[in-house]
């Protein structure tokens, strides 16, 4: 194959090519400008071991990056930019004007464009069954899964395109499994990766029973199939009990794969409660559709119009005379009770 990108040279994320039109045009996003750079003084310099190949639809005489060169450019980006929120910007990264730490939003609008170029090259490169095609995809899948969590309280955040994104990648990967079992090569997460796409697209039970016919009754058996199969069973049931209990005792990724489904089974079970209970206390109803905090809580019923009365010192929400509840509550705040799994599970990509 003409024009790949060999991993030969320390700085080779894109071609010399796709750098010099960028640096001409000055389509330099943030965390490719030199170490340090002061955006608000106007002038701005790139730093070349830092441009990373932009996705570009369609391109003639695109330079397609090697497997190897593939990893590297994962391994750079994932250990050096997705944690930058929080591990004090040790790289000394440009910080956005009129900010002085980097916030989730700007990282993930650089590296899921990013992470798009790289799946593109995988797709030209055309081979599907290496390790290092599955390694990679599979810290792919998660980094969107991560992303419907981590990213969903930000303005500009489409839940429906990262959804998407998740989808094409998580759909390569399967099919990649499917080449190996018929090399009889075996993929150790290839369960737990099912799983995963069995969850975001819970609201689609036909593609659902479709992934399950086609697997294996051995990997059916595998412990987070049956989690991801009980989680969807209590999602169509309208059992939100167990759906939170099982989301609530789950995995930091799991939890992640579930939590745009939040509200509309949190509004189910209102609609449930409303017929059920006159009134229940808040700590009570935070506890049942579990709530990361009362300031969440309150969010979520205020955008509900629904009210909350104090009753013998304790707070009660009012479900009587509760009308027809819609699906449109975005949370303001992070959700510290998924996030505080990613912290004491220490996930990293």
């Amino acid at each position: 194959m003409e024009n790949i990108l060999k991993n030969d040279q320390e700085t080779l994320m894109c071609s010399d090519e796709e750098a010099r039109q960028r640096i001409q045009a000055n389509v330099i996003h943030l965390f490719e400008l030199a170490p340090g750079t002061d955006i608000s003084r106007g002038k701005v310099k790139a730093h070349r071991p830092w441009l990373v190949k932009k996705y570009v639809r369609n391109c003639e005489n695109d330079s397609i990056r090697d497997p190897e060169t593939l990893d590297k450019t994962l391994d750079y980006l994932f250990n050096n930019i997705l944690f930058l929120e929080t591990n004090g910007n040790p790289m000394n990264y440009s910080l956005p004007r009129g900010k002085i730490v980097h916030t989730y939003e700007e990282i993930y609008d650089f590296l899921s464009d990013r992470l798009r170029a790289i799946a593109k090259d995988y797709k030209i490169l055309g081979e599907n069954t290496s390790d290092l095609y599955i390694k990679n995809h599979e810290r792919m899948a998660k980094f969107y899964i991560m992303s419907s969590s981590r990213a969903c309280y930000y303005e500009g955040f489409d839940i429906f395109l990262n959804d998407e994104r998740c989808r094409d990648i998580l759909s390569s990967l399967i099919e990649g499994y499917k080449e190996r079992r018929k090399l009889n090569i075996h993929s150790e997460n290839e369960a737990e990766f099912v799983a995963y796409k069995i969850l975001i697209d819970m609201d689609k039970p036909i593609e659902v029973v479709t992934i399950l016919k086609e697997i294996s009754r051995d990997l059916l058996n595998r412990e987070i199939l049956q989690l991801a199969v009980n989680i969807f069973f209590a999602y169509w049931e309208d059992n939100y009990s167990a759906f939170f209990r099982l989301v609530k005792n789950s995995s930091y990724w799991i939890s992640c794969a579930c939590y745009k489904f939040f509200e509309s089974v949190r509004v189910s079970a209102m609609e449930i409660m409303k017929i059920a209970f006159r009134e229940i206390y808040l700590d009570e109803f935070i506890d049942a559709l579990w709530f990361s905090s009362t300031e969440e809580a309150c969010e979520f019923l205020n955008i509900k119009g629904i009210r909350i009365k104090w009753n013998e010192n304790k707070a009660e929400v009012c479900m009587k005379g509760i009308g027809i509840l819609q699906n449109s509550y975005k949370p303001k705040i992070a959700i510290s009770n998924i996030e505080n799994k990613r912290f004491i599970e220490n996930c990293s990509l």
